[in-house]
């Protein structure tokens, strides 16, 4: 046994080498958690819940609206003369001033019976068909009008009903557009090309009366009753539709389409697969043109393919990757966009390292054949400037650094040629009523067109911008914030907010091509057309579900990427794209001098870290390192000890043998509060370094915890008490739950008294047991002879502690799962890769709103 030391406890003569090393991880440790602090003050906090001010949103000016103007039926009727075989497809427009004139109509005054009344069904003063169906031509635009009734049979006389349309045959499926004409009228055209002559029925439904799904909490109003049902014969006659052409770059200039899916193959005896995929065709089955080009099979669609005023192209693997080799794609949406590009990959692509892409993505795809051929995808989430949060959707813009992030990919040498952008269905959620979402969407826009000008200015030719519309949402969620009505129109202020400040060139409409498979569950999961595939019970109850509508989009978007040579040359920064693609660890850096430093001292630490954990033998230190505190510290032994966990902590390392040796070397009084003082402070650096520098690279190793996801959510609604009782229940590994936990919501302070008093009963636990033991070597060598009676109080002792635990577990466990449970309802896909999007029969974008009630229910602006 050395010489202990008296006044210079700090010299450590029993092992050189333990004072070598360890000085070298306390040291490692701290530079780690001092770094962190200070690139924290310049990286972007999207882990951070933000409170904004009003006034510095809401002060901006705004023009006062239009007044409304006349409806034109003329738009409605057939535009070719009656002689001539050749019509025009149907159509459909927003209208000029869409903005205004939504807000005129729903601020209508009522005052008389007729416009006070609210609608419980329909009239169509020349249909009386008895339920035998009407016959009518293919080819010709048929015009139906109808008139709104109260529940006395009178007439309503005020706009704002929401009806859901839907014309459906064997091989078609399509929604006809409704137009209010604002007096309790409505009207609607159908059509169907002389190819798919047969019986249909057109099946009307009033979800809600006069704009109430625009209100902030609709369900309770949602009227959502079927309220005619036609039985319509199409028979084939000698009018003719253009020929449908395949879409190019102008076809994308409409907001809103008017498609229909079309079927060209039927399975029924296609089985679902282990993997949850329908391949009811093989993938090469071609597509019947005109309704598509190329392997229809692809998109595992048991024959359907959606058409608009052109046809899609379905892009085979090769094509896919002509068409995106040296492109940087940005996404800045919803999680929507999360499985779209998931899709993309996988499907596509033929990537399959992503089974999730999360909110926050950054990353050079390279093609598994050929990898002179690479592609990069930003994807920034925007319902929420807290990747992990949700419910704010453009608001999210208030947040400066927000913002800062956003700007950051458009100020460098190289930027993304393509942005695909949505608003979302957050926004649903967040604006209390639709004057407020206009002035949102008019500050949105303009943010965008401020950011384009900027990059015109510095390099010449902008992104181009590609502006999907938010889906449709299906079966329950027809009712809720995020309701068709509310999204259409949210779609229509968007669109004429981005158009006004010169922002969108492009448009796909997901509204429309979701529309005919949104009246149930089967296609989606409420707010999702495009989770992956898995054989496994889904909402509707039925083991596995419909993905298809979405790899139809994902196809659609690939002929809006498609670009001339000219525009090529035009984006002199195209090809330095590659080099300059930051991998999605440093995503939130803006690229500079001062960021390359802090990146620099982060791979230095990393290095450090990782040579130490694999060279070291990190058993033998820690046996070492007990040896040195009982025979060298003295009174200092305690606080060493507790400093120790700090970098194992950091580092993952268990550190039970400290907790050991703590109650041996001290007592239960002073080892007890030696090791809970020290594994909390460690377990509160592990979860800064997790929250700073180490969050995307935390947020990569998600994948390995599927089991997190439900944790995730539920630290939104109770962070504490979540964090409390997983250090109670081993639900997830020790070690990593420092870092798991940082990537959430919760309040450090929160965490930090939390963990402490969830790790209290297995900390005293173990350190009682440490002093049983008879010496140190017993921990750090093995068991020792001991007494019968010696033996007896230590297997009792053990016993009594396995009990006390087992029953903490226990408790802890059952409260646990009760939390969890509170929160299947509201689940996200937050910000994991690899979360389960589909495995839970609750979805999405729930629960908050059935704990959101407007104060007044009367009134729009309530």
């Amino acid at each position: 046994m050395s010489e202990k030391v008296g006044k210079i406890p700090w010299v450590v003569r029993s092992n050189p080498m333990v004072n070598l090393w360890f000085k070298v991880l306390i040291f490692g440790s701290f530079v780690a958690v001092l770094i962190g602090c200070f690139i924290r003050s310049s990286i972007s906090k999207d882990f951070a819940t933000y409170k904004f001010i009003d006034s510095e949103f809401w002060s901006r000016s705004y023009s006062d609206w239009s007044s409304v103007s006349p409806v034109d039926l003329s738009q409605f009727r057939e535009a070719a003369n009656n002689d001539s075989n050749l019509k025009p497809w149907i159509s459909a427009n927003f209208g000029a001033n869409y903005s205004s004139n939504l807000i005129d109509r729903w601020l209508a005054p009522g005052g008389e019976p007729c416009r006070d009344s609210a609608t419980v069904g329909i009239r169509f003063p020349c249909l009386d068909n008895n339920g035998s169906s009407i016959l009518l031509s293919t080819g010709d635009i048929h015009e139906f009008v109808f008139q709104a009734l109260d529940v006395s049979g009178n007439v309503h006389c005020l706009g704002g009903d929401y009806f859901e349309t839907d014309l459906s045959g064997e091989r078609w499926k399509s929604r006809p557009p409704v137009q209010d004409l604002g007096n309790g009228s409505y009207t609607f055209s159908l059509q169907v090309h002389p190819d798919f002559a047969g019986d249909y029925n057109l099946t009307i439904t009033l979800l809600f009366r006069h704009y109430e799904g625009l209100k902030y909490s609709p369900e309770r109003f949602a009227f959502d009753q079927v309220v005619s049902v036609i039985p319509v014969q199409f028979y084939t006659s000698s009018s003719q539709l253009p020929e449908l052409n395949q879409c190019r770059s102008s076809d994308y200039s409409r907001d809103v389409w008017s498609g229909r899916w079309t079927r060209h193959a039927q399975n029924d005896s296609c089985p679902i697969s282990a993997d949850g995929r329908y391949r009811c065709q093989e993938p090469d089955f071609p597509c019947e043109k005109p309704w598509c080009e190329g392997p229809l099979g692809s998109i595992e669609s048991n024959g359907w393919v959606y058409s608009a005023h052109c046809s899609f192209k379905m892009f085979t693997k090769d094509e896919a990757w002509n068409c995106l080799n040296n492109r940087w794609i940005f996404w800045w949406g919803d999680s929507n966009h999360c499985d779209t590009i998931r899709n993309l990959l996988n499907f596509i692509l033929d990537v399959h390292e992503f089974t999730a892409v999360p909110r926050i993505f950054d990353m050079n795809i390279t093609n598994p054949e050929d990898p002179s051929q690479v592609v990069r995808f930003t994807n920034i989430f925007n319902g929420h400037p807290n990747s992990t949060g949700n419910y704010q959707g453009l608001n999210s813009l208030i947040d400066p650094e927000y913002r800062t992030l956003l700007k950051s990919y458009f100020s460098g040498e190289v930027i993304p040629d393509t942005i695909i952008m949505n608003s979302g269905l957050h926004d649903g959620v967040f604006w209390p009523n639709i004057r407020r979402f206009i002035r949102g969407a008019e500050y949105a826009a303009s943010f965008w067109g401020e950011v384009l000008e900027e990059v015109r200015k510095r390099v010449g030719t902008p992104p181009e911008i590609v502006y999907r519309t938010t889906v449709a949402t299906g079966g329950y969620a027809r009712k809720l914030a995020f309701n068709p009505q509310k999204m259409e129109a949210f779609n229509g202020v968007v669109l004429e907010k981005l158009r006004s400040h010169g922002v969108v060139g492009k448009v796909i409409d997901d509204f429309d091509l979701t529309f005919p498979w949104h009246f149930d569950n089967r296609c989606n999961d409420g707010v999702h057309y495009g989770r992956a595939p898995l054989k496994m019970k889904w909402r509707d109850g039925i083991v596995g579900h419909q993905y298809f509508v979405d790899l139809m989009l994902a196809q659609g978007f690939g002929q809006t990427l498609e670009e001339d040579p000219e525009e090529v040359e035009r984006r002199p920064w195209r090809n330095k794209i590659l080099f300059f693609a930051p991998h999605s660890m440093f995503m939130a850096f803006k690229f500079s001098w001062a960021s390359a430093l802090k990146i620099s001292l982060l791979v230095l630490i990393i290095g450090s870290v990782g040579v130490a954990c694999f060279t070291l033998p990190v058993d033998k230190i820690l046996k070492d390192f007990l040896v040195w505190i009982e025979n060298d510290l003295g009174p200092w032994g305690p606080i060493m000890l507790a400093v120790a966990y700090i970098p194992l902590t950091v580092l993952a390392v268990p550190a039970s043998i400290l907790t050991l040796g703590g109650g041996y070397l001290f007592g239960l009084p002073i080892g007890f509060l030696a090791d809970s003082l020290g594994a909390t402070v460690g377990a509160g650096a592990a979860f800064l370094l997790g929250r700073t520098i180490g969050r995307s690279f935390v947020i990569s190793k998600l994948k390995d915890y599927p089991k997190f996801r439900a944790v995730a959510l539920a630290t939104q609604k109770s962070g504490f008490k979540i964090v409390l009782l997983l250090r109670l229940v081993p639900l997830l590994p020790f070690s990593m739950l420092n870092y798991l936990l940082s990537v959430t919501p919760v309040p450090f302070l929160h965490y930090l008294l939390a963990s402490w008093l969830g790790m209290m009963p297995i900390t005293l636990a173990l350190v009682y047991v440490g002093t049983t033991l008879k010496d140190l070597s017993d921990v750090t060598h093995g068991w020792n002879d001991f007494s019968k009676t010696r033996v007896a109080f230590i297997l009792l002792g053990l016993v009594i502690s396995v009990l006390l635990i087992l029953c903490v577990v226990r408790v802890a466990k059952a409260a646990l799962e009760k939390a969890l449970a509170e929160n299947e309802d509201i689940q996200d896909d937050v910000f994991s890769p690899t979360l389960p999007t589909n495995m839970e029969p609750s979805l999405d974008l729930h629960d908050s709103l059935i704990i959101r009630i407007d104060p007044v229910q009367d009134g729009h602006d309530n």
